[in-house]
């Protein structure tokens, strides 16, 4: 380990929210020898996204090109220290001093600033050369030994309108239970269900990652949301009962499904083996009455099975299946009229 010590002059702080937050200004080389970006997922510490080479690289010609060298919007983060290393603010001098690793590598063993807001700036800054780089000094607002939720919190606030993807989002509010309601809480929870519970036909199928690119054969988890939020919401069939078994509800469905049509399930040019058919067994479990006719109160993985052989004939592959025309509501209807006329079928057999 080997420390140097810094000095930043003229901070600042402001008092939001309860808590005290450091407001300074750092030229480009300091904010290289005290920054780091942390990623959500990666490090424990870390709340970013994703970094967008090609954004931090729009970034780096502007800095090189501008003949006016200044940042619209400050770098937000927060500031740590490690064992035997604090960063001490002196109120009244206003002054930050803390010891930090000179080796970038092993930044976080020393005194840091994590960048939570401002990262692709900071990649561009990496790249910036020494005589560009002389011209730069940026803003910076940090609170010091923040709680990740709380840097998670902040970093929504700030990044829920622009460029950061939805799924980072969910998964940040999944880490700190900060969902806007139960709907959309109990939808990711089930579509984690349906990629983590080992008897599931959609086990590690379901993109919860950050690239905009979905890795070939995965389903996005923001394309399920909408139809899982609708399954958990008020107006559901499942709405009576308790959250989790509402999500075994739905995991036993898919199972059930995959088994009764096992030469359909998964293939991409299958009706089953793609978004609209995975779209129309959460619209069934949310609507239908002749499912829940044949479950009678029974909702094991039996049951789903035994409800599901009632659909053996359904027609999964029918004209617009593949072009778009039919809509997974459309396609539930259908299944929902095939349930009652094997549960009609079923009556008259007993009748006579």
């Amino acid at each position: 380990m080997a420390l140097k010590r810094v000095e930043i002059q003229g901070v600042r702080a402001v008092e939001q929210g309860g808590q005290e937050l450091l407001n300074f200004v750092v030229s480009a080389s300091l904010l290289l020898e005290i920054g780091v970006t942390l990623r959500f997922g990666e490090h424990p510490l870390g709340v970013n996204r994703e970094l967008t080479l090609n954004r931090a690289k729009e970034m780096l010609k502007h800095m090189k090109s501008s003949d006016r060298p200044r940042m619209r919007d400050p770098i937000q983060g927060c500031l740590y220290g490690n064992e035997g290393t604090d960063w001490v603010y002196d109120r009244t001098r206003g002054v930050l001093v803390g010891e930090v690793e000179t080796d970038p590598d092993r930044r976080t063993e020393g005194c840091f600033l994590v960048v939570d807001d401002g990262q692709h700036r900071f990649a561009a800054l990496e790249m910036l050369s020494g005589d560009d780089r002389t011209r730069w000094n940026f803003t910076v607002i940090a609170g010091i030994d923040l709680a990740v939720e709380e840097r998670i919190e902040l970093f929504m606030q700030g990044e829920k309108r622009v460029r950061v993807h939805s799924r980072l989002l969910l998964a940040q509010m999944d880490a700190t239970n900060a969902f806007p309601n139960d709907a959309t809480a109990q939808a990711y929870r089930a579509a984690k269900l349906l990629n983590e519970a080992t008897a599931s036909p959609l086990k590690g199928k379901i993109y919860f990652g950050q690239n905009p690119k979905v890795p070939r054969g995965m389903i996005p988890v923001t394309s399920l949301m909408g139809q899982l939020k609708y399954a958990m919401g008020k107006r559901s069939r499942l709405n009576p009962y308790p959250s989790d078994q509402q999500r075994e509800m739905v995991l036993n469905l898919f199972i059930a499904a995959a088994q009764q049509w096992p030469a359909q399930w998964g293939k991409s040019d299958k009706t089953l083996g793609r978004a609209l058919g995975y779209l129309t067994l959460i619209t069934l479990i949310a609507r239908s009455g002749n499912l829940y006719a044949l479950l009678n109160g029974n909702f094991s993985l039996d049951s789903f099975r035994r409800a599901m052989e009632h659909a053996k004939g359904f027609r999964w592959e029918q004209p617009g299946t593949k072009d778009g025309s039919v809509t997974y509501n459309k396609l539930m209807l259908g299944l929902d009229e095939h349930l009652g006329q094997a549960i009609a079928a079923d009556e008259a057999s007993r009748a006579s």
